[in-house]
């Protein structure tokens, strides 16, 4: 999966490809759009930006599981699941850059 990839990225500028890669699959496989555009427009390349379409997608899972939706939640939880992986990544990387500057 692409998670176990992007693990293994060394910089921001890997997650954010990777990320995209992903973002361009489910935008060309997803013949029924079931992600919302504002999460699978690209580019993408702040954290910022990845948080806050993880955020989105997170009230669309809670609305979808209200709603009893399956299917449409089953998508969504592997979006969350990758943004969320490339969230804590770009967090992880960001520190170490930090800390890299200070020392």
């Amino acid at each position: 999966m692409i998670t176990d990839v992007m693990r293994n990225s060394n910089s921001e500028r890997e997650v954010f490809f990777l990320l995209s890669t992903y973002i361009d699959a489910v935008r060309f496989g997803d013949r029924f759009q079931l992600l919302p555009e504002s999460v699978t427009t690209l580019p993408l390349n702040q954290s910022d930006e990845v948080r806050a379409r993880l955020g989105r997608l997170l009230h669309e899972l809670d609305a979808a599981s209200r709603n009893l939706d399956d299917h449409y939640c089953e998508v969504l939880r592997e979006a969350v699941h990758v943004f969320g992986t490339a969230l804590e990544l770009l967090i992880k990387l960001e520190r170490r850059q930090h800390a890299l500057q200070a020392a």
